[in-house]
């Protein structure tokens, strides 16, 4: 039997092949191919100390990536001849980048620093007059020093370009001021505080904020979302995470407060949550919401009411059932609570929610779903219940019309008894335990040799045919196990 796995890596593979096309001109100590018409140099992951010269030379290059090596000095001629829109030196021990390294770039749009031993910005940058994105997280790796220094005559002259920027590091202890000089700012990434770094000045973002479309602030030590967040009249998502010092009284209404709403798609994941944060109904336009790796004790009335979210995430919230309190949000179509504690479905915990269309709720330890559960939903699209301990296919689903449902690696045993579900799934994903077929499969083939099926349909008279031609074929039957 052929594992999915092996099938996934086949079929990508595949995919690559088909779009990567080989350098008409060679480029030895690296591979060079064509993606979707761009010519790509990738020299990632592989222990150089320089730069090989088969990247010189190039002509017109789409990227470069000399990712994952053990650079440590870029020169003036690393790239000659060859110009570049996307450059990658993440990941790897460079201290110096000489003034002239991109002068064979200057209309660079994407510089990737990240992880690197860079202690200021280089001069090196100045000269990149239509750099829009960069990267400077993590710089220096070195435990002993302090972060890069943000220069400012640097970050001015990238002023007007600039439009994602990305920055931290574990030992920042105070907001940078030179940001300001980036008035086209439009997509901001804080990755990395210390604890001298509790809270961002509300001005923090005033240069940028009718422009700033998205914002990340992740794995830092701050008590609190940024009152500076209300400030920003056009953010579209903001993203929140792994703040661990946050906590319930970090989420501060006055945040999120703002006369005409923009926010759109917001996650809270891994901030050290235990109830749902009322500030958020201050946010009337939000619709995507992930409050996932949060320790969800209760989810009150109160702090959901009123609220028109459409899509909401919460994996490993340590829920053991689907909280009564999301029957406010009539406008949920898509609810996906995997790997959480559930055991049971109960009665009319999805039917409550009338509009759910793609609910998901995998990696359960769910044993039993109630035959009331779903009630009469009529808008159920694709329910997953993978990987869970249910070993028979719900009868709750008999007063659905579910277009898919998903038992990946849930032990079912294929029965007769399944008739209903021919008439109600269009689509199913999973393996029969008992036998050595998919249930779609089964169902389509075996069941109508059922004598439940018959005595309530009628013989079929190409059932057997049917069967006979499902057994010739080559393909294996199920890919589950």
């Amino acid at each position: 039997m052929v594992r999915s796995g092996f099938l996934l890596v086949f079929v990508v593979e595949a995919i690559v092949l088909c779009n990567a096309q080989t350098f008409t001109i060679p480029c030895s100590g690296c591979t060079c191919f064509d993606r979707d018409g761009n010519h790509v140099i990738d020299c990632s992951g592989r222990r150089l100390t320089t730069v090989p010269d088969g990247v010189r030379n190039q002509g017109n290059v789409y990227e470069i990536n000399l990712s994952g090596n053990l650079l440590t000095h870029m020169r003036y001629a690393d790239f000659t001849g060859t110009t570049a829109d996307h450059i990658n030196l993440s990941d790897n021990n460079i201290t110096t980048i000489d003034d002239g390294t991109f002068d064979a770039n200057p209309t660079l749009l994407s510089l990737d620093l990240h992880q690197n031993n860079l202690y200021n910005l280089p001069e090196a940058l100045t000269h990149l007059v239509k750099i829009n994105s960069l990267d400077v997280r993590n710089n220096p790796t070195d435990f002993r020093a302090n972060p890069i220094q943000l220069t400012d005559h640097v970050m001015k002259e990238m002023g007007d370009t600039i439009q994602t920027f990305q920055f931290g590091h574990r030992d920042l202890d105070r907001w940078p001021n030179t940001i300001d000089h980036f008035q086209d700012l439009q997509d901001l990434t804080l990755d990395g505080s210390s604890d001298n770094l509790k809270v961002i000045p509300a001005q923090a973002f005033h240069s940028f904020q009718s422009t700033l479309l998205k914002l990340t602030i992740k794995n830092t030590k701050l008590v609190a979302v940024p009152l500076g967040v209300s400030t920003l009249r056009r953010i579209d998502e903001f993203h929140f995470d792994n703040n661990l010092d946050v906590g319930n009284e970090g989420v501060v209404a006055q945040a999120f407060f703002r006369t005409h709403g923009t926010l759109r798609t917001l996650s809270l994941i891994n901030d050290n949550l235990t109830r749902f944060p009322r500030a958020l109904a201050y946010i009337p336009t939000l619709r995507n919401l992930d409050m996932s790796h949060n320790r969800l004790e209760f989810i009150s009335d109160e702090s959901i009411a009123n609220m028109h979210i459409t899509n909401l995430t919460m994996h490993y919230c340590n829920l053991d059932r689907i909280p009564g309190a999301l029957f406010h949000l009539q406008s949920l179509t898509a609810l996906d609570m995997s790997h959480n504690n559930m055991i049971t479905v109960e009665n009319n915990d999805i039917e409550n929610i009338p509009n759910v269309d793609n609910l998901t709720l995998a990696y359960n330890p769910i044993k039993f779903i109630s035959n009331t559960a779903f009630g009469n939903h009529k808008h159920l699209g694709s329910v997953d219940i993978s990987f869970t301990n249910l070993t028979t296919i719900p009868e709750a689903f008999n007063t659905t019309t579910v277009g898919k449902i998903s038992m990946e690696g849930s032990q079912v045993d294929c029965m007769c008894r399944y008739v209903w579900v021919r008439s109600v799934v269009n689509h199913f994903d999973g393996c029969c335990i008992n036998i050595e077929e998919s249930i779609e499969d089964y169902i389509q083939y075996y069941v109508p040799l059922c004598p439940e099926y018959i005595e309530l349909n009628g013989p079929q008279p190409t059932a057997d045919y049917s069967l006979l031609q499902h057994f010739k074929n080559p393909e294996p039957h199920c890919q589950d196990h």
